[in-house]
Formats: structure tokens, C-alpha cells, sequence
């Protein structure tokens, strides 16, 4: 039952099969994203603040363990070629083994972590969010069968799907008054119908095998991933749990609320580059030329599309918040602002992980989490006890820049490429959306010396026209090259 299929790779090489990924990908996901996005504009509209600070608590220690209830061998599943039906049996059974015991581990802690917020409404929302460990015990399979062959359509619409059936039921309870219940069972639904579709696309009918037979190099390798994930999630979200634990509920929601309008695009699109990556770069592990090459066209094209739109998120928060989320979410804008400028930074520092952990390196992108996060933690509280919620997301600001370069020196001296070559390909795009900012505070001051009240939501439209318009012209005349390597990608 071997599910290598070397006959379908034959003729169709990796960057081919990455284009058809992210071109189907992308292409549901926005779809899917922009329905999604209405849906939870509406919920933020008919929730509390203190709604979003409760799931927030109740979903940190839940995030983790998801991220390592698989123990990284998911990485083994994509990167390991060959890779027989034993060893599928094997990993199987630690995955069985992983989530039955994060299970019910849960239920005895949720108590311990609503007394460790002060929020005795911690524990039913955490023991029942827990329930989710049951379904991803046959996610890891399927999934990872779809990411090792970069066979990503399928995928997209059963996820489409999925988004949009938890996005109805969040919607649908929040409108009956469920409050912070409706975000819960929504995401449990998405989960149950995420899994369904999966096992549905790609079936993998395996019997566990409780054995560790031949599995010490497998574990040795998921152990690395095991720590990339568990340091990755200490340093990007520990600005929940020091905030949840500092400032209080209500804060917290404002502050969670904003890093969600700001992250929109980096949590659904991170995932998409991870899945697409690991598996590309894992196929030419061996050439580190074509490595090399991979990584500056794939950050080259990312900075071209993530700069304006987070740069332009940063200029237009001030009539974004009101409009779309209301005016008792105002608090919020200053928090967009300053998330919304340094996210770019972060989405490109998703490339890093696939590509050490393709060529088999994942040590090296664990060392780099670790340094972030000693770092960030430090940072954050640092600002939080400074300046509450606005002090958390000033930390980001200053702080993640190090960590950035940090991560980027490290790959680049693995892959033996000058770092000057990799910052080149971030300049241009940079520069292009700072312009970009710049005018729309151009125009919003103009704007504001005619004394002229125009309606929000035009004056929001033409904020969005302009620095879309100035953005595509400043690229295509001083970066056209790449432009034209973007749209060659996308279309071929």
C-alpha cells in the first residue's frame, strides 16, 4: 500500500507541482478566507472583548499540543523517501498514543489553568475544546499523504469547506447569544469536518503497530520537529499568556482581536507555504543549488506581495476598525498599526523552518526558535508591565527585527549564501509599500484640510485604490523583473 507513486512524479518536477498547489490553494483559500472573514467580522460585531480573551486563554496550552500531538513524525511522513507501510503502522500508533493522552491529560488540567488566569469559566470551555485530540488522531495520515506529493486541490476544497460549515455554526450560535461558546463549537466543527474531508480525499486504512522497531532515526528526526514547533509557539504566542496573565480579560481582548485582523494573512498563507515547502525542498535535499535558488525566488516573491499588504493594513486601521468591526473596537487601531508592520518580517520567517527541515537539518531552525524564544518572552513582559496591550505590540515591533535577523543568518550561513543576497530580495518591495504608506497619510491629510466629512466606508475604499495604484506602479517600474517572475509563477 505504498503511497510513493513515483510514476505520477515522471515529467513533472517539483516546481511545476508547487505552482499547481499554491495556484488551487491560493485561489480556495481566498475565496473561502474572504466568506470567512465576512462571517467573523460579523461575530466580532455581535461578541464581547471578554468572549475573545476567554477562548484566547482557553486555546494556548490546546495550540501547543496540537502542534506536537503527531511528535513531528508528520515531518518524517513527508521527508523520508522511501518510507513503507511498517512504518506508517508505527507512527500511527504514536499518533493514537499522543492524542489519547493530551486528552486526557486536558480534562484533569482545565482546572488548573482556569485557576491560573483567575477564570473559573476556563474549565468546561477547555475540557470540551480538548474533544478535538479525537479527531486528529486520523488527520496525520491522510494529510500528510497529500503534503508529500504537493497534491494540494483536493485538500483546498475540503478545507474550504470546512472553514466555511465552522464559520456558519460560529455565526449562527453567536446570533442566538452562545457568546464565547459559539467560537467554541464552530472550531470543533471545523476540525470534525476537516478531518472527515481528508480521510474522505485520501484514505489510509492502516492498523496501528505499537512497535519501535526500526524507528530510532525517525524519532531522532521528529524529536527535532517536536522542538522546532514547541519553540516556535513559546515565542509567537507567549504574548497571550503574558498579557492574559498581566493586563485581563477584557484588554486581552482588544489586544487578541487586533493580532487577528493583523495576522489574517499570515495564519492562513503560513500554513499554505509550510505545506507546500517542506515537501518541495525535501525532494531536492540534494541539490543545494536548486535549494538555494528556491529560497531567493520563493522570498523574493513573498516580500513582493506580503509588504503592501501589511504595510497598507497599517495605513488604512484607522477606518478599517470602525467600519468593519464597530466603534466599540477603536481601542484597537493603535494595536493594528504597530502589528501590522512588522508582520511582514514574520510571514517571510516562515520559509525558513520547511527548507532546514527539508535538507534534513532541522536542528538548526530549533536552535533559532529557542533564541526567540528566550528573547521574545523577555521582550514582551518587558513591554506589557511598560504599556499594557500597546506595550506588547510596541515589543513586537522592536524585538522581532532580531529575531528576524537572527533566523536569517543562520540559513543563510548553512546554505552558504551571503545574507546581503537574501535581505536584496526584501528591499525593493519594502521600500515600494513604505512609499505607499506615505501617500495614504498624504491623502488622509489632504483629506482632512478640506474640512470635508466624506463617508467612512468610501473614504476607506479610496485609501485601498490609491495604495494599490501606487504600490503597482512603483514595482513595475523599479522591480519589474520581479513582477514579472511573480506573474509567470501564478499563471504558467
Amino acid at each position: 500500500m505504498s503511497d510513493d507513486r513515483p510514476e505520477k512524479r515522471s515529467g513533472f518536477n517539483v516546481g511545476a507541482r508547487a505552482r499547481v498547489a499554491i495556484r488551487w490553494s491560493a485561489s480556495t483559500r481566498f475565496i473561502g478566507q474572504l466568506i470567512s472573514w465576512s462571517l467573523t467580522l460579523v461575530v466580532i460585531r455581535l461578541l464581547e472583548p471578554e468572549d475573545y480573551g476567554l477562548i484566547a486563554m482557553a486555546t494556548l496550552l490546546i495550540s501547543l499540543l496540537y502542534l506536537v500531538n503527531d511528535v513531528g513524525l508528520d515531518g518524517v511522513l513527508i521527508q523520508s523517501r522511501p518510507l513503507d507501510e511498517t512504518m506508517r503502522q508505527q507512527i500511527l500508533a504514536a499518533v493514537v498514543i499522543a492524542n489519547l493522552t493530551i486528552l486526557i491529560g486536558l480534562q484533569f488540567a482545565a482546572p488548573l489553568i482556569a485557576a491560573f488566569f483567575s477564570r473559573e469559566a476556563l474549565t468546561p470551555i477547555i475540557r470540551v475544546l480538548a474533544l478535538q485530540f479525537l479527531f486528529h488522531i486520523f488527520e496525520t495520515l491522510p494529510q500528510s499523504r497529500l503534503e508529500r506529493d504537493i497534491d494540494f486541490k483536493r485538500r483546498s476544497l475540503v478545507e474550504l469547506g470546512a472553514t466555511l460549515a465552522g464559520g456558519l455554526v460560529t455565526l449562527t450560535l453567536a446570533i442566538r447569544g452562545m457568546g464565547v461558546w459559539s467560537l467554541v463549537w464552530g472550531n470543533l466543527l471545523t476540525i470534525m469536518t476537516r478531518v472527515i474531508g481528508l480521510n474522505y480525499i485520501a484514505p489510509c486504512r492502516y492498523r496501528p503497530r505499537f512497535s519501535l522497531i526500526g524507528m530510532t532515526r525517525h524519532l531522532r528526526f521528529g524529536r527535532m520537529i517536536l522542538a522546532d514547533r514547541a519553540l516556535w509557539f513559546v515565542f509567537s504566542e507567549s504574548d497571550k499568556f503574558i498579557g492574559g496573565k498581566l493586563i485581563g480579560v477584557e484588554q486581552l481582548g482588544y489586544y487578541v482581536v487586533s493580532q487577528n485582523i493583523a495576522t489574517l494573512p499570515i495564519n492562513k498563507l503560513a500554513g499554505l507555504v509550510r505545506s507546500i515547502a517542506f515537501p518541495a525542498f525535501s525532494e531536492v535535499q540534494a541539490e543545494r543549488v536548486t535549494v538555494r535558488e528556491y529560497l531567493l525566488t520563493t522570498m523574493r516573491m513573498a516580500a513582493i506581495v506580503f509588504f503592501p499588504i501589511f504595510f497598507g493594513l497599517a495605513a488604512v486601521a484607522e477606518e478599517l476598525v470602525p467600519v468593519a468591526l464597530g466603534e466599540r473596537w477603536t481601542p484597537g487601531v493603535m494595536l493594528l498599526k504597530i502589528l501590522a508592520v512588522v508582520m511582514p518580517l514574520r510571514m517571510v520567517s516562515v520559509l525558513f523552518p520547511p527548507v532546514l527541515w527539508g535538507i534534513g537539518r532541522p536542528e538548526v531552525s530549533a536552535g533559532n526558535y529557542l533564541f526567540a524564544a528566550i528573547f521574545m518572552p523577555a521582550a514582551l513582559a518587558i513591554g506589557a508591565v511598560w504599556g499594557g496591550i500597546t506595550g506588547l505590540a510596541v515589543a513586537w515591533l522592536c524585538a522581532f527585527p532580531i529575531v528576524f535577523w537572527f533566523f536569517l543568518a543562520w540559513t543563510a550561513r548553512l546554505l552558504a549564501l551571503p545574507t546581503s543576497r537574501l535581505l536584496a530580495t526584501l528591499a525593493l518591495p519594502a521600500l515600494a509599500s513604505l512609499v505607499m504608506l506615505l501617500c495614504i497619510e498624504a491623502l488622509r491629510l489632504a483629506i482632512a484640510l478640506t474640512f470635508v466629512q466624506l463617508n467612512p466606508a468610501l473614504t476607506l475604499l479610496a485609501y485601498v485604490l490609491s495604495g494599490v495604484l501606487v504600490y503597482s506602479v512603483i514595482i513595475w517600474t523599479l522591480h519589474r523583473e520581479g513582477a514579472k517572475e511573480l506573474l509567470r509563477f501564478v499563471t504558467r
